[in-house]
Order: structure tokens, then C-alpha cells, then sequence
């Protein structure tokens, strides 16, 4: 982090709270600038040290926002997770999306690890 774009100082944060300041720059809560490192054009690093760092400022256009039609989501719960009951409604004037995951019981009492493959 910096405390402003021309400081030679280096300030450290544990907040890890982020947002975006009106000139595209992400900064902590109290507007200390972001420091990243530099990269290729290929997102590779090209210096990983402190002074080649610079403030994270994000490009003007990003592209045309498009709503998400697919969501791919991996989860790993515990087997002796408490079971939360599914709401009946949600409150007026709330645009919400409910996701239900069904997990089918072992049929034996022999369980697979997650990463195993079926036979």
C-alpha cells in the first residue's frame, strides 16, 4: 500500500477491505493506493520487487457487461453439517436466488475420498 501515488513510503494493511476510487485506483478504507507487481502482456511477473510495485488502477473499459445464464460451483461440506430448512418466501421487493444442493447418502459404509474416481 502508499499513502498516495507519489509516496517513496510502504504501509502495510490486515483490513483487506477494497474498493475503487473515483479515478479507477483500488484503495483500502482509507484511501491507501493498492501496490502490484508488473506483468507481461500474458499476465506473467516481471518483478517481484517492492520498488517495480505501482497502484492498481483499473482500465477505463472492460467490455460489455452480459448477465450470467451458467454457474459451475464445487463445494465440499461436511458430512455432519447441520441441515438448514428451505425459506418459504423471500422479503418483498428482494431479488434473490436460491441455490439447493442435494448430496445423495452413502448407500454402504464405505465412503470415497472426494478426489477418488468412481469404478
Amino acid at each position: 500500500m502508499k499513502p498516495n501515488l507519489t509516496s517513496n513510503q510502504t504501509v502495510y494493511t490486515r483490513n483487506g477491505g477494497f474498493s475503487v476510487n473515483n479515478d479507477r485506483y483500488v484503495v483500502d478504507s482509507v484511501g491507501q493506493f493498492l501496490q502490484v507487481f508488473p506483468v507481461n502482456e500474458d499476465g506473467s511477473v516481471t518483478s517481484t520487487s517492492i520498488d517495480a510495485a505501482g497502484s492498481l488502477q483499473l482500465p477505463e473499459t472492460s467490455g460489455e457487461p452480459k448477465a450470467s445464464s451458467q454457474l459451475l460451483l464445487g463445494v465440499n461440506l461436511p458430512a455432519d453439517a447441520e441441515i438448514i430448512p428451505e425459506r418459504a418466501s423471500s422479503p418483498a421487493g428482494r431479488r434473490t436466488m436460491s441455490l439447493i444442493v442435494m448430496i445423495p447418502r452413502p448407500t454402504t459404509s464405505r465412503l470415497r475420498s472426494p478426489c477418488s474416481t468412481p469404478r
